[in-house]
């Protein structure tokens, strides 16, 4: 074999082992878990908004729901006729190591902002699925993480924002995670418009945070 051959086989080869070592580095795992085996419970009828006052046209309004074991939030702090309402759903899961049986969260809450953004790794969609009337997001952008204190700063919370794909739509989410001695609860928003006002109307509704308290005024 002539040298100009044997140059043309060696450069081949190296190309060759370039392209399989390429392939290993960027192959991604792939999301096995069985999401159809899931059962939840009826959230609203677990954790039932309890209102403290009736408003001038008889309506019940001043809202509370349970948030983390041992606080609430003010979840509807304006009768829920108004407008408002349209705005935004949100959902309320209260200690996702229950809602997350047989899989080990992050030992940190830090983490988990981008622990459930994997779509690859066996059942992160977890919160997700149990979110968007059991459809699976294809994909979860992280766009965002800040920290927002209640009002009297006694306790913080983890603001992630999201943009993720469902059944080829995007979406625009906001989730607020909080760690109560471990335990981590999550406020999950997903933004049906005006997303700088709902950002704001959400971030004053998690700094209402306050002890629970067992009966309305």
């Amino acid at each position: 074999m002539n040298k100009r051959a044997m140059l043309l086989l060696s450069m081949a080869l190296t190309l060759l082992l370039g392209a399989c070592v390429n392939t290993t580095q960027t192959t991604t795992g792939t999301d096995d878990y069985d999401y159809s085996v899931l059962s939840f419970p009826q959230y609203l009828a677990e954790n039932p908004v309890r209102y403290f006052h009736i408003d001038d046209h008889g309506m019940q309004s001043d809202g509370w729901q349970n948030f983390g074991p041992e606080g609430e939030i003010q979840t509807h702090p304006w009768p829920w006729t108004t407008y408002i309402y349209q705005m935004y759903s949100y959902f309320i899961r209260n200690d996702l190591q229950a809602l997350y049986a047989g899989a080990t969260l992050p030992s940190t809450l830090a983490e988990m902002p981008v622990w459930i953004a994997q779509t690859s790794e066996d059942g992160h969609r977890i919160l997700w699925y149990s979110m968007t009337s059991r459809t699976l997001p294809s994909s979860i952008v992280l766009l965002d993480v800040e920290t927002v204190a209640s009002g009297d700063a006694a306790k913080t919370f983890l603001r992630a924002e999201y943009e993720i794909v469902v059944m080829e739509a995007t979406q625009r989410w906001i989730v607020y995670f909080m760690d109560t001695d471990g335990i981590y609860s999550s406020y999950s928003i997903r933004v049906n418009e005006s997303y700088e006002n709902v950002r704001g109307i959400t971030d004053a509704t998690v700094s209402s945070y306050r002890l629970q308290t067992q009966e309305p005024a």
